[in-house]
């Protein structure tokens, strides 16, 4: 399945000679003003390196109002872009992207994601498809950077909590071994194969990107970075709390335990992940208040913080272990 990197490939000598249809999924939910930032987006777009592509907006609400129904359609006829309204009344990020999927029309050759509260910049889908040609590949990610309603902590700021990746520095074009969901293009024969969806198990926890990734990756096909094809990131108030931001380590712990016991690993693998994740999680507990006073003297300010996210990361994998779902999105 997967093509050479940096190689004319027979896709990627295609992909130069004609024009690319791309089927571009915006998964919505309770966002109308998100929505519309990012289909005035999609309709802003321009293109330097590739010539423009045929695109095909498929906007999937998760909650079925008719009102985002009527706004989809009233926007169509004002903008030259096409779009395509689908209603996925199921609740779960999951089921909206699976129905995505579900509806790439055949003349696709390319697939992209966004979701309501991200929006790309202008040259954003010429530096994915782009990466995409350098690269060879056979799917191509792209930053995430936030925007904030007021200026956070230094704590907050320090931890790159909206940004995504967090912690990874990566080379343009160079093959990658996770990706950016709401910032991800691939090429549409990958859905041919049925092993890859997002799982619904996980669609109100979390984590059903890191299982689509794996399987991106069990399919031996490849996936590189394209750094310049920018998603902004519109971060709520709601979001910029501690609370918030403590509970939504304990989703990510438990929605990676979740999306691991998905893979189908071995029991005496599963035992080895509790028992490694049991003592971690007594080790962070019994060093807590020294690494707490040690870190008020660190220059980054989450690293004065990240004793107690330690804790939270890894008490929501044993909950995961226990094949317990903390619903942060409900």
């Amino acid at each position: 399945m997967g093509l050479r990197i940096g190689g004319e490939s027979g896709w990627t000598l295609k992909l130069r000679c004609r024009i690319t249809n791309v089927a571009v999924g915006v998964c919505t939910f309770r966002r109308p003003e998100g929505l519309e930032a990012v289909l005035n987006a999609i309709a802003r777009q321009v293109f330097y390196h590739c010539p423009d592509p045929e695109i095909e907006v498929i906007v999937v609400d998760n909650d079925a109002d008719p009102a985002i129904e009527k706004y989809v359609n009233d926007f169509a006829a004002k903008h030259s872009l096409k779009l395509r309204y689908l209603a996925e009344p199921r609740r779960g990020i999951s089921q909206a992207r699976n129905c995505i999927i579900r509806n790439v029309p055949e003349s696709a050759d390319l697939v992209a994601f966004l979701d309501d509260d991200e929006v790309p910049i202008d040259c954003w889908l010429d530096n994915l498809i782009y990466g995409l040609i350098r690269s060879g590949a056979d799917a191509v990610s792209g930053p995430v950077l936030p925007e904030y309603v007021k200026q956070p902590p230094k704590w907050m700021l320090d931890g790159k909590f909206f940004s995504s990746p967090r912690r990874k520095c990566v080379n343009d074009f160079e093959p990658v071994r996770f990706g950016v969901m709401g910032n991800f293009l691939m090429r549409r024969q990958l859905l041919a194969d049925d092993r890859l969806y997002f799982p619904e198990e996980l669609g109100l926890v979390g984590s059903e990107d890191n299982y689509f990734f794996s399987t991106i990756q069990s399919m031996n096909a490849v996936m590189s970075w394209a750094s310049q094809a920018v998603v902004i990131h519109q971060v709520p108030l709601t979001r910029m709390s501690l609370r918030y931001l403590l509970m939504r380590e304990f989703r990510v712990g438990c929605g990676k335990t979740l999306a691991l016991c998905l893979s189908g690993p071995r029991r005496s693998r599963m035992i080895g992940q509790f028992a490694g994740d049991f003592v971690r999680l007594v080790v962070k507990l019994t060093v807590l208040l020294p690494s707490l006073i040690f870190g008020y003297f660190q220059a980054n300010h989450y690293k004065r913080m990240k004793p107690i996210f330690d804790v939270w990361q890894y008490a929501g994998r044993l909950y995961g272990l226990f094949g317990f779902r903390y619903q942060q999105y409900k």
